[in-house]
């Protein structure tokens, strides 16, 4: 089975009809927005030097393509579904914030469940590799926006 996502932090929504339990709630959602947004810094680093990478070793010295192993690895999945767990669990960030770490991850595990990590077929493989640059983009508009 898959992990369970994060319990939500903060206060239950019932509880917010009281006047402190909702100042406090209040008080807690920069310090989830702070931590959602530092902890996809290193997501973000992986995604940008990903893409350098597949980008530059593309192309041979004679000028031709070749093929270049796109899977991710498992601490890059890892920290991007932390990040889309605890972001629709807890983070007062806009859950749209999130889409491209939903694509990423159902590309990836496209890739994986079609084999194209063991080279059997590359044709999700090459679309996760063609989508990735503008997922990469999408994370970093997301973050810079919030």
């Amino acid at each position: 089975g898959g992990q369970k996502p994060p319990a939500p932090l903060g206060f239950p929504v019932w509880s917010q009809k009281y006047a402190k339990c909702r100042i406090a709630h209040e008080s807690l959602l920069p310090l989830l927005e702070l931590h959602s947004l530092a902890s996809q810094v290193s997501l973000l680093e992986a995604m940008s030097a990903r893409v350098a990478r597949v980008s530059l070793a593309s192309v041979d010295s004679d000028g031709y393509s070749k093929y270049v192993d796109h899977a991710l690895t498992g601490e890059e999945l890892g920290a991007a579904a932390r990040g889309l767990a605890f972001g629709l669990a807890s983070a007062p960030r806009d859950p749209a914030d999130f889409v491209a770490h939903r694509h990423l991850l159902w590309l990836a595990g496209s890739s994986i469940d079609a084999g194209s990590d063991m080279g059997t077929d590359t044709s999700e493989g090459d679309k996760l590799a063609s989508s990735l640059p503008s997922l990469a983009h999408a994370m970093w508009r997301s973050w810079h926006g919030s």
